[in-house]
């Protein structure tokens, strides 16, 4: 896997697994002024969003499966402040022939936001 975040490079939050952890995180009103700022050529990718929101806010898990590079895979769940706003998204990463373990990973995953949570007073729920 190549860390991508050296080279600066910007991706939509409604494409990224963070991204969109993060997004499904914020009050309605906040997500769709986000959403309104994607431009025509991202209208799928809003749709798709869109359509993955309520798993995403029942599971706290969103999924990246090979959209934003074909050969990476990632998972990641919401870090919320003790009044519900996101802090941060955790985020796991997989190359594809580990891509079978994204559930098993998230739900890893909000266990060590739950201990976080609980250590430092944050809502994991």
């Amino acid at each position: 896997m190549t860390f991508v975040a050296r080279t600066h490079a910007r991706r939509p939050l409604f494409t990224t697994a963070a991204g969109k952890a993060l997004l499904a995180s914020v009050p309605d009103e906040e997500m769709y002024r986000l959403l309104e700022l994607a431009g025509a050529e991202q209208a799928g990718d809003v749709r798709q969003f869109l359509a993955e929101l309520p798993q995403i806010r029942s599971r706290r898990l969103a999924f990246n499966r090979g959209v934003t590079f074909k050969d990476a895979f990632a998972v990641a769940t919401p870090l919320l402040a003790s009044d519900g706003s996101p802090i941060a998204a955790i985020t796991a990463a997989v190359d594809p022939a580990e891509a079978d373990r994204l559930d098993d990973l998230g739900e890893e995953l909000k266990k060590a936001v739950a201990v976080l949570g609980a250590r430092y007073g944050l809502n994991h729920a």
